[in-house]
């Protein structure tokens, strides 16, 4: 055998046992994206090099807290121009806006404390007697009343 010959085939045996080692490790371990707000995850594992495609199981594997704001009747009906609207929530805070009756948001805050479950806004612009809507939001959810101001 030629001594050209016999360096090939070693080199060529060297080159396959080098592809070998890199094309054909074990797949890695599956992993789980998750949130902190505690949505759906999905559970994926990689790509490997034998062109296996990608696995994507969804489901929910955590409950999604719901959000429950409810307003205390009374203060839903103010004969202040400076109204204080008060109810509860199972959020750690919340946003309101209070809308004129177009629609458009005229006094409102974005973080007001919920403490022990109960919350607290009082509007620090005046309102003339009407009616005006009360958007209360917190996390990916709202909810909305209907705010009556009186004359005193």
């Amino acid at each position: 055998m030629n001594t050209k010959v016999a360096l090939g085939m070693i080199t060529a045996l060297l080159i396959i046992i080098a592809a070998s080692f890199f094309f054909l490790r074990p797949a890695s371990a599956p992993t789980t994206a998750g949130t902190t707000q505690q949505n759906p995850a999905a559970t994926t594992s990689q790509v490997t090099a034998t062109g296996a495609q990608p696995t994507f199981l969804f489901g929910s594997t955590t409950k999604k807290s719901v959000l429950s704001v409810r307003f205390d009747a009374q203060s839903l009906i103010s004969t202040s121009a400076y109204p204080t609207i008060t109810g509860t929530a199972n959020v750690s805070k919340i946003a309101i806006v209070i809308n004129n009756s177009d629609g458009i948001g005229i006094v409102g805050a974005a973080d007001v404390p919920v403490v022990k479950g109960r919350w607290s806004y009082s509007d620090s612009v005046a309102l003339v007697p009407g009616t005006y809507q009360v958007v209360v939001a917190g996390e990916d959810a709202s909810v909305m009343a209907t705010l009556v101001v009186k004359n005193p």
